[in-house]
């Protein structure tokens, strides 16, 4: 568990965007969250899914991201969250 909360720490500082930059909620269904902070810079996506079941999420645009949780990268604009999983997506340039 501290691993995991070192590498949230890690990507908070790395990510200015995330402390200082402007919040827009995108999806506050149920148990489903997603909400981007952004900045002129970057652009970050901050999703959760807590549904008891996965779910698909569309995101407000299409693009290469990269999820800094576990550094895989997600193509296009859909991603699909295994329950009680989220995900923290930076637009690449």
């Amino acid at each position: 568990m501290f691993r995991f909360y070192k590498k949230l720490v890690h990507i908070r500082s790395s990510n200015p965007v995330l402390s200082t930059g402007e919040m827009e909620f995108i999806i506050t269904e149920g148990k489903m969250l997603m909400y981007k902070r952004y900045d002129k810079n970057d652009c970050i996506y901050v999703i959760f899914n807590l549904e008891p079941s996965g779910k698909d999420f569309t995101l407000p645009e299409k693009g290469t991201f990269i999820n800094l949780l576990d550094n895989s990268k997600v193509k296009g604009n859909k991603m699909r969250l295994a329950t009680l999983s989220g995900a923290i997506l930076k637009k690449m340039k």
